[in-house]
């Protein structure tokens, strides 16, 4: 186009070919033009974008184009953008471009202002902003221009000594002298913006912060050079592009500055308490892009050899995790530097050792900032360094790294010896490599991510533009706040991702997505075998060793005696673990009544270690019937003397529910005289439940609504689903679902006033969910494989059902163990990440009768049909670790016409077809890890269970003590789900990385956390 700046148009035709070769990897704007582009949604319009200007970008621009918008574009950063893709480009008259690599900063901010100025026009009509910049342009140029018609006064450039501020100071002064209302205008024109990655204005330069006070937009600075209009870059110092912007972007919005609305595309849905990320863009972007693009910059820069390296990350956030991933794959030994507990100990979990950067600096080879905070790698540390080691930031911006320290050091020398490789030589003759001055190393010394991953991001760009238009421009609908972009677009754009990786997704069938429901079994005695008590209490003692958690909670809350005199009961799989739990709970003041909440799942030297110590007392034994079951649950919840107990621990949801129901029928039964009728059900566990709830009624009327009463509080682990049956007799009671889904349901039933009393969702804790599910389940599964076969995982095909948090740990331990493994799934967004993890995603249709073992951690019933298992090869292992026993479909198996079955040991049995082939099922289809092991290992319950301890002192203080709490479900608070991980470090030997008082201000969050918010996706 006529009016475009770039460096070269000589480029243009390279550029076109990388074009070409893009559009075939970014299949999800291929999908984008081909959909939408008839219809020319965006035609007439003008969409403005502020984004780096590459190969991929230009893709988008020209799905924009093909869209039927007028674009004008520039880069938002001085060394990303490639010349060959600004050239296509702009010869091709798709866009106007202004934006060159190596751009100076009075160029930079003219680049910005010419992108957005619109001629003919008061400016754009929908605005793509990737740092912020042209956000930050718009509200910054009408606060002034509003100010110099009050009082006449002019941006002053000398009011500031940073040179990037004098910059855009002298670039609004300018404009005010020539056009008083230019940004004004452009503010009215602008519908909306989809923001990607929002800059931080910190208290590196405070003076700017003092001229601009009013305008709260620039709330932080980020030191030198770029700097932009809201938060970027990492939430604690460890995730490049996060949570404070979008913070400030709300809190604009909330006092009526913000211009006009904002759609958040770095996290779509990151920040909707309900509901997860939008992980098309923050977990492909920066974890499965950082990955690809690190080590291919570092070998491109350098060289360099990375395999037998010490290599550090600073930070573990999404990327963190990419750079540590990558650096190991290609053989590095990788040390990590964290500041937020919970990160800290999921690096552990992954084998990488926690440091602080300087223990270590001396023998680091190569270093690699990732945290989105300012100076982590100092100059101190720089002259630390062993000679030649590599320096680089995959940070958005620049001060990662001290360069401005290093480039003003005394006696320093700057060695060239490449284009963005830098050797600085200090003067005792040792010398460190930067490279990309700093900058994004990713883009400065390679291409930056690969086309497939920027085909999600950008995906996400062009979904937003489109909610903008209907949303903002042709409608109303949506005020000057921020927004994220539904779910189901996010899914929408991992499936279109996925044919061109060769996945096959599963459909669920309508039972399976009606599906609210699953079996359980039941007791009559207390304990199977007091004799076990003595090898239960030594097994007690090894296991409080490595459960630091609970034991601190004793140190911590013991002298006080918090749960004096309170009756706290609870249902959940009567472990070693377990045990350890109960005599937390004792040792705080409790009187704890206990069951198991699985049939298959209690250790009966555990149960009796804890009824003959007298701590607890208990119901529970391995291998109870279903009445039995549901009798344990009863005796549990009736405390001899009380109405019931004052507070409940609750793994899978089964008490909760027989005291809604409990209290459900008695009422019904009050009215009309009517009794729960086991005959109206043909399933055996409803029968229970019913036949009890009969029983109790006939003996005591009011029982469970007494219960109801005296029970302030439930703390929640795994909240099971009814089936459809149960559900159409027991139609009111909502209160059951798996995980996730069930919070919903219980969120539900507190909407419509059906909750009888405050739930504490303890599964959605981070050092719950996180560690329990992938860490648990990648050291349970093959323990409980190889305990009950004794087969060589090693070689096999291992097929794994789900890649949710179980099913990723599964699927981890299984390619660990040698296994070449297979994924299932129904969320394209889940099967786009088993993808990116190297994972072939199948349907079980394909390869049934190539699997030798199959794991199901789904949460969906019949996920393995007997049609499946007819089909499967002679001797194939069929074992489950979801919550109950149904995603294999048992039932059917043992009444198939002419089977027989072999027992091979406990909880090992050789179902024989009729023609002579076999399959070998675990623990009867129910939890393989406590069926057949021992379930997850003590410290990973340890982080569980002791967010039931602190889920437990919250419902005290909340609900008994006080009513702070309705009858809502709520989370524990941010710091305490930290407090849990920080006191499982020391036992790994983590060094945990501190923050100083002007880094913690820089990113918004206190020196000692919570580092981030409640919504954080770790």
């Amino acid at each position: 186009m006529a009016d475009s700046k770039v460096k070269d148009m000589g480029l243009a035709e390279f550029g076109r070919k990388e074009l070409t070769l893009a559009e075939h990897e970014m299949p999800g704007l291929m999908a984008a033009r081909k959909e939408f582009g008839p219809s020319q949604p965006f035609k007439g319009m003008n969409i403005n974008g502020s984004l780096h200007m590459t190969i991929q970008t230009g893709v988008l621009i020209e799905t924009l184009a093909a869209l039927g918008a007028k674009v004008r574009w520039c880069s938002c950063n001085i060394f990303s953008t490639q010349d060959h893709a600004a050239a296509a480009i702009a010869k091709a008259g798709t866009s106007t471009v202004f934006a060159w690599k190596g751009e100076t900063l009075p160029e930079y901010w003219w680049c910005t202002e010419q992108m957005m100025t619109v001629p003919g026009a008061d400016g754009c009509d929908q605005l793509v902003d990737d740092g912020g910049d042209a956000t930050l342009l718009i509200h910054k140029g009408k606060e002034f221009e509003e100010k110099f018609a009050k009082d006449g006064s002019l941006p002053d450039p000398s009011s500031t000594t940073n040179a990037e501020f004098k910059c855009i100071l002298q670039l609004l002064r300018d404009s005010i002298q020539v056009d008083k209302t230019k940004y004004t205008r452009m503010a009215a024109k602008c519908k909306g913006v989809s923001e990607e990655t929002l800059r931080v204005l910190g208290a590196g330069c405070q003076d700017f912060g003092a001229i601009c006070e009013s305008a709260k937009v620039c709330v932080r600075l980020r030191g030198f050079h770029h700097f932009g209009v809201l938060a970027l870059s990492g939430y604690g110092a460890n995730q490049q592009e996060t949570t404070t912007g979008v913070h400030r972007l709300r809190e604009m919005a909330a006092k009526g500055e913000l211009l006009f609305p904002a759609i958040n595309v770095n996290d779509c849905r990151f920040f909707l308490l309900c509901d997860c990320d939008c992980v098309t863009k923050s977990k492909f972007d920066n974890v499965y892009g950082c990955r690809h693009s690190l080590p291919d910059s570092i070998m491109r820069a350098t060289d360099v050899m990375i395999g037998g390296k010490r290599a550090l990350v600073a930070g573990y956030g999404d990327v963190g995790k990419g750079c540590a991933f990558a650096m190991r794959g290609a053989g590095a030994r990788v040390l990590i530097t964290e500041i937020d507990p919970i990160c800290a100990l999921q690096a552990c979990m992954e084998g990488f050792q926690v440091v602080t950067l300087e223990e270590c600096v001396g023998e680091v080879d190569i270093f690699t900032s990732a945290t989105g905070n300012f100076k982590i790698i100092t100059l101190e540390h720089m002259k630390k360094m062993k000679n030649n080691a590599i320096v680089c930031n995959i940070g958005h911006f620049d001060n990662e790294i001290a360069m401005e320290d290093l480039e003003k050091c005394p006696g320093i020398k700057v060695e060239n010896i490449k284009p963005q490789v830098d050797r600085f030589v200090f003067p005792d003759g040792h010398g460190v490599i930067v490279l990309a001055s700093g900058r994004l190393v990713n883009l400065g010394c390679a291409t930056g991510h690969p086309s497939f991953v920027m085909s999600c991001s950008f995906t996400n760009q062009v979904l937003a533009q489109l909610d903008i238009l209907e949303n903002c421009t042709k409608a109303k609908n949506y005020k000057n706040d921020v927004y994220l972009l539904p779910k189901k677009l996010d899914e929408k754009v991992a499936a279109l991702h996925l044919p061109s990786l060769g996945a096959s997704m599963t459909k669920l069938s309508k039972e399976q997505s009606d599906y609210i429901g699953v079996p359980v079994e039941g007791p009559f005695k207390p304990v199977k075998d007091m004799g076990l008590a003595e090898f239960g209490r030594k097994e007690l003692t090894l296991a409080e060793h490595e459960m630091p958690g609970l034991m601190a909670a004793r140190k911590e809350f013991g002298p006080s005696q918090p749960f004096k005199g309170m009756n706290i009961n609870g249902s959940l799989h009567m472990t070693i673990q377990t045990g350890v739990l109960i005599e937390t709970l004792a040792a705080l003041g409790a009187k704890v009544r206990w069951c198991s909440c699985n049939i298959f799942s209690t250790q009966d030297h555990a149960a009796a270690a804890i009824a003959k110590a007298g701590t607890s007392t208990v119901f529970a034994w391995k291998g109870e019937t279903l009445p039995e079951y549901w009798w344990c649950t009863e005796q549990m919840m009736t405390v001899p003397g009380a109405d019931g107990c004052d507070q409940l621990v609750d793994d899978g949801g089964d008490a909760t529910l027989l005291i809604h129901k409990g209290k459900e029928f008695e009422e019904k039964f009050a009215k009309d005289g009517s009794l729960p009728d086991p005959s109206s059900t043909t399933n055996a566990e409803f029968k229970c439940i019913l036949q009890l709830l009969k029983d109790s009624i006939q003996v005591d009327k009011t029982k469970y609504t007494r219960m109801a009463a005296k029970c302030k509080g439930v703390s929640e682990e795994t909240l099971r689903v009814l089936g459809a049956d149960f559900g159409a007799i027991c139609e009111s009671a909502k209160v059951l679902h798996e995980t996730t889904t069930g919070v919903h349901r219980l969120r539900e039933m507190a909407a419509k006033g059906e909750l009888l009393f405050p739930a504490i969702n303890v599964n959605d804790c981070v050092t719950k969910s996180k560690f329990d599910n992938v860490y648990g389940c990648r050291h349970s599964l093959p323990d409980s494989i190889m305990r009950a076969t004794d087969v060589m995982i090693g070689g096999k095909r291992a097929l794994v059902a789900g890649y949710g948090d179980v099913g990723k740990g599964c699927a981890f331990a299984m390619r660990g163990a040698g296994a070449r493994v297979l994924i299932t799934e129904i969320d394209p967004i889940c099967a786009l990440q088993a993808c990116m993890e190297g994972f072939q995603v199948v349907t079980l249709e394909e390869c049934v009768g190539e699997v030798d073992i199959f794991t199901s951690a789904t949460g969906n019933f019949k996920i393995i049909t007997l049609e499946h298992m007819k089909k499967m090869k002679n001797n194939a292992i069929v074992c489950n670790i979801g919550h109950f026993d149904n995603e294999i479909a048992m039932e059917d198996l043992e009444k198939c016409p002419g089977i027989k079955v072999e027992n091979i040991k406990p909880q090992v049995d050789r179902f024989v077809f009729p023609d002579g082939h076999g399959v070998i099922v675990l623990a009867s289809g129910r939890l393989v890890n406590l069926g057949c092991a021992t379930g997850h290992p003590s410290f990973v319950m340890s982080c569980s269970f002791t967010n039931q301890v602190l889920a437990q002192l919250d419902i005290l203080e909340n609900c008994t003590k006080a009513k702070n709490y309705k009858n809502d479900v709520y989370l524990l608070p941010k710091k305490l789900d930290e407090k849990v991980a920080a006191l499982h470090l020391p036992s790994l030997g983590a060094s945990m990385t501190k923050l100083s008082k002007e880094q913690a201000d820089y990113i918004g969050v206190p020196v000692e956390g919570p580092f981030k918010p409640d919504t954080y996706r770790y």
